[in-house]
Formats: C-alpha cells, sequence, structure tokens
C-alpha cells in the first residue's frame, strides 16, 4: 500500500511540473533575441513620460545632449508589439509607450525591457512611470524629480 501511494504520488508530481516546463505560455520555443533601433530626441525636453505595462524600465545617464532609448525583448515582436513614443513641443514632453495602442490583450509581450539614457546631471521638471508589472532601476547618479510615480513592482536605485 505504501508503495503505490508513493508512485501515485510520483505520477502527480510529473504530472504538474511536467506540463509546467514543456510549454513557455505564448509559445515560443528558443526566439531570436529583439533589439529595436536606438531612438535620438534632441528636442528640449522638461517632461519624460513612460507607460510600460510590463518587463522592465532602466534609466541610465550619458555624456550625449539627447534623450535615447531603445527595446529589448527574448520573444517575438510584431508590428504592434513595437514601443510608439511621441514629443508634445508645447509642454516639451517625451511619451514612451509600450506597445501600439490598437494592439488587443492578447498580442501582448509581457518580458520587454527600455533603456533610457538621459544627458549627465539633466534635471526633469517630472519624470513618470506608469506600470502595472513591471520593474524598474535607475542609476543613483540620474538626477531625476520623480513627481509620481504610479507603480506595481520592484524599484532599484544602482550606484
Amino acid at each position: 500500500m505504501k508503495k503505490l501511494f508513493l508512485i501515485i504520488a510520483g505520477i502527480c508530481l510529473l504530472s504538474l511540473t511536467g506540463c509546467a516546463v514543456c510549454v513557455e505560455t505564448d509559445g515560443h520555443y528558443n526566439s531570436e533575441k529583439y533589439t529595436s533601433k536606438t531612438v535620438s530626441v534632441a528636442a528640449e525636453i522638461e517632461n519624460i513620460i513612460v507607460d510600460w505595462d510590463y518587463g522592465s524600465v532602466i534609466v541610465l545617464e550619458h555624456s550625449g545632449d539627447d534623450v535615447t532609448f531603445y527595446e529589448t525583448s527574448s520573444k517575438k515582436i510584431t508590428d504592434s508589439n513595437k514601443l510608439t513614443y511621441t514629443y508634445n513641443e508645447g509642454t516639451k514632453t517625451l511619451t514612451v509607450d509600450y506597445y501600439n495602442s490598437n494592439q488587443s490583450h492578447s498580442e501582448i509581450v509581457s518580458n520587454k525591457v527600455l533603456v533610457i539614457s538621459v544627458p549627465k546631471d539633466k534635471e526633469f521638471n517630472k519624470f513618470k512611470i506608469n506600470s502595472n508589472k513591471a520593474g524598474s532601476k535607475i542609476s543613483e547618479s540620474v538626477k531625476v524629480r520623480i513627481h509620481t510615480l504610479f507603480f506595481c513592482g520592484d524599484i532599484e536605485v544602482n550606484k
């Protein structure tokens, strides 16, 4: 009886873990890593708003004068999955969105990473990260004032 119980318990355990590791949730196996082209915005920017629902946001500094950014993913990225951005000249606001607003919820790729590089010693009026399930890492030397941060996840300040 004891052996039968152990055999049944083993089968149940294998069936639970076996299915969990067989297929990734979005059906991709060993996809090529995707990296977008770097976008460089030379206009005067006083505010940055990032709407990044899933994945991670990394904010670094660089010695240039422009704000630059790009995204990466280990999953397949379609045109509707790619980041979009706008610049409002009147408010001097750069807005970076996780994906095209016409995308359906079933098309979301949840592991994208946004890397933003801001000019060294630049201060912004507003640096806002709206996120749902994203983590953020901000370089300690990035001099930004974050007025509003809507966040579910972790925020790290790296030295």
